[in-house]
């Protein structure tokens, strides 16, 4: 890689005075962060010069053509939500985050270790933390993130779900949800049903019914772990259906998993 072209090598500057420096990387690098007198992440660095100040470019091969794609996972808890994160060959991040009934834009760049913290502003409320960290050396093919509101702290793990090759599982399953024997707590009595169509490319399609008659549409993905995120925000985002589907080829169950319904009282 290089940097600003005055600053290559040893050179002479004013002491006290403000300079900026920008670190580039050549094709098939990244930049991995300043160290010497000052440290950081970003390319950019301004400073003022003292005397004797040395920075130096950290470059190193580009791990994320291997891992570019669109992640999935689903929040869970008393505000279920749904993650999806695309990350470039760069490592430049975007995508959204739908928590709390909101959805709320993503943008951001993981660095050479594949971490990024991005704040997200949230109008009349305190802003959300999203802290992410892209497995680059396990073959996970998953970010673990967590994404912080205040004091509480919401774990995801988001899984890749681009290219996943369906041909031997795509195929149409019936989906029952389980009910209670009696209706308690609000929760009305009966099952839900509905059907869940795979695609040969991974897309998952799901239409049914829940217990109380609440229509339940939405088209997710399947992950390379063969789950599918579930999460529909329902009674005009007063509620929502969250959790993960995991398909198996076994002769007990094809495809089963906790969901999470919550709905007013």
């Amino acid at each position: 890689g290089t940097v600003t072209k005055a600053f290559m090598g040893t050179t002479q500057r004013e002491v006290g005075a403000p300079y900026s420096i920008v670190a580039k990387a050549l094709p098939g690098w990244i930049f991995a962060g300043w160290t010497g007198a000052m440290t950081g992440d970003n390319p950019t660095l301004a400073f003022r010069m003292v005397e004797g100040l040395t920075l130096t470019a950290n470059f190193v091969p580009n791990p994320f053509p291997a891992h570019k794609g669109t992640y999935l996972g689903v929040i869970s808890g008393d505000k279920p939500g749904l993650p999806k994160v695309v990350v470039t060959a760069n490592g430049v991040l975007s995508g959204k985050v739908t928590f709390g009934g909101k959805t709320h834009a993503v943008k951001g760049r993981l660095n050479a270790n594949g971490e990024a913290t991005v704040t997200i502003s949230r109008k009349s409320l305190q802003p959300l933390v999203l802290s992410l960290d892209l497995d680059l050396t396990g073959g996970s093919g998953q970010i673990a993130a967590t994404l912080t509101e205040g004091d509480v702290e919401h774990s995801i793990v988001a899984t890749h779900s681009t290219g996943v090759d369906m041909t031997n599982l795509a195929g149409r399953y019936t989906v029952v949800f389980p009910g209670l024997a009696e209706s308690t707590s609000g929760v009305p009595a009966g099952n839900g049903a509905a059907v869940l169509l795979i695609s040969k490319k991974g897309v998952a399609k799901i239409a049914g019914w829940l217990a109380d008659g609440t229509p339940l549409t939405l088209t997710t993905r399947v992950t390379k772990s063969l789950e599918v995120p579930v999460y529909r925000g329902l009674y005009t985002n007063g509620g929502s259906v969250a959790g993960v589907l995991q398909l198996r080829d076994t002769s007990v169950s094809d495809v089963d998993g906790a969901m999470q319904w919550s709905r007013p009282e």
